[in-house]
């Protein structure tokens, strides 16, 4: 690999706080069931985005994460570090990666609220990804109380995306497929509680919609109408 210029001592750039280092220099942080920190499940088209980064000639936002045991473990960017590995792979180069340390007081709550309320930064979360941060936020201590205080979140609104995590993989993932919205999805789930009748109804939807549209994405429309 061609060698781009990184800092090798692991050391701060001359008046910043940032490190340069490489992409095998950091891991993913995980909490303490090994769970990665970061909730995202949707990374994009990865190809295109490592393009765009390559086209500009560096990552312009720092990645985020701290320092453990002599490695730099990531709470924010995975997204960027995904790219830059492509881009070593792709055009045979060591890609420079500026990464911020946290302070040492941020606590685990702390990043799964700026997830939250942070992650229109970058690429946004999608609902099944902040149903998933709202049950990693739950897991860590954070009373229900706290989630609607500082996220201006509704109780309703709390309520279904705690629903919406203990959903089937199935429906979460016609979700993340764009085959039915997460506002449908909820929707379903309040007329039919069990989610084995919720399967039914939108497996029923589907095939309205195959019949009539010719396409797999349905809508309230084909729901109403299956029935």
């Amino acid at each position: 690999m061609k060698k781009q210029t990184t800092n090798s001592q692991n050391r701060p750039t001359r008046g910043s706080d940032v490190y340069i280092l490489e992409t095998s220099q950091i891991d993913v942080a995980t909490n303490a069931e090994g769970k990665k920190l970061n909730n995202r499940l949707d990374f994009g088209d990865l190809e295109i985005f490592a393009d765009e980064i390559y086209a500009y000639g560096k990552i312009e936002n720092a990645l985020i994460g701290y320092r453990k045991d002599g490695r730099f473990k990531l709470t924010e960017g995975e997204r960027r570090l995904k790219a830059s590995k492509i881009i070593e792979e792709k055009y045979g180069v060591v890609w420079p990666i500026p990464f911020r340390c946290e302070s040492k007081d941020v606590t685990n709550i702390d990043r799964y609220f700026k997830q939250i309320a942070m992650n229109n930064s970058g690429k946004k979360f999608s609902p099944v990804e902040d149903a998933a941060t709202i049950d990693s936020l739950l897991k860590e201590g954070a009373t229900e109380e706290q989630i609607c205080t500082r996220l201006t979140m509704s109780a309703v609104y709390l309520c279904n995306l705690k629903k919406l995590h203990s959903a089937p993989d199935l429906i979460k993932d016609l979700i993340n497929n764009n085959v039915m919205s997460a506002t449908l999805a909820m929707s379903i789930f309040r007329k039919h509680k069990d989610f084995d009748e919720a399967i039914e109804v939108i497996q029923a939807g589907i095939v309205h919609a195959q019949n009539t549209k010719g396409t797999n994405k349905i809508t309230a429309t084909d729901i109403v109408a299956s029935q």
